[in-house]
This record gives structure tokens, sequence and C-alpha cells, in this order.
């Protein structure tokens, strides 16, 4: 398994992440100002605002989910959020952030979540 040898996510300033040049992220070097660079939202006035707000926590919760799949954790998107004593709602969309972005891949484990059904074990790439 290849792992990127530093943060993907830093370097620019106003919430929106850049990649730094790695050989296993230089295929995801082509920021965009929307998904998965950016929370997504949907075509209404409230999602656009919901995603508007969170953007700068956003990028700060997706780089301390980076940071523990770069230590080499394997973990569900609950467990995430039990670590980071953050709530499920706003870690889960950061685990699809990371897939978008092919820097976490399914380990084909399976682990029960908060809510007793099984939920994917993800890896850093």
């Amino acid at each position: 398994m290849t792992r990127p040898a530093s943060n993907p996510f830093a370097g620019r300033s106003g919430g929106g992440p850049t990649l730094q040049a790695t050989p296993s992220t230089a295929p995801l070097l082509d920021w965009q100002p929307t998904y998965p660079c950016q929370p997504g939202t949907k075509a209404r006035d409230t999602s656009g605002a919901a995603g508007d707000g969170i953007a700068g926590h956003a990028k700060q919760l997706r780089e301390q989910v980076w940071a523990m799949f770069k230590d080499g954790a394997e973990l569900t998107a609950d467990e995430a959020a039990d670590r980071l004593g953050a709530s499920i709602l706003s870690i889960r969309p950061r685990f699809s952030e990371l897939v978008a972005r092919g820097l976490i891949d399914d380990t084909g484990r399976r682990h029960k979540n908060g809510s007793g059904r099984n939920a994917i074990v993800w890896r850093a790439r």
C-alpha cells in the first residue's frame, strides 16, 4: 500500500484545500472550488448556506481524518468521529470527499456502526 508522504490538503487559505505534489497525489492536483475540494451542496438556498458555513471547518476535519489514515489507521467513519469527538454527520462527508479524491480505499472488512449496521473499514491508498 502506497501512502502520500505529505498533507495533500495544505496550502490554500479560505477553506479550499490544495494538494501538494507527491507521486501518489499528482493526479489530484486539479483543485476546483467544487466537491470534493469543497463540501457538496444541492440546488437549494439552505444547502448552499450550510455548505458555505462548514467549508472552513470541513477542511480542518478532512485534514484530521486524513492524518489518522496517514498514520496507518484503518477505520470506519463512525470510529473516526468517535476518535475526534465529532458528530458522524460532519465526519461522514469528509470520508466521501477522501474517496472521491482517490485517497482512501475500502479494506474489504466491515465493523458495526452506531446503528448496528455494517460499515466499511477504510485505509489510505
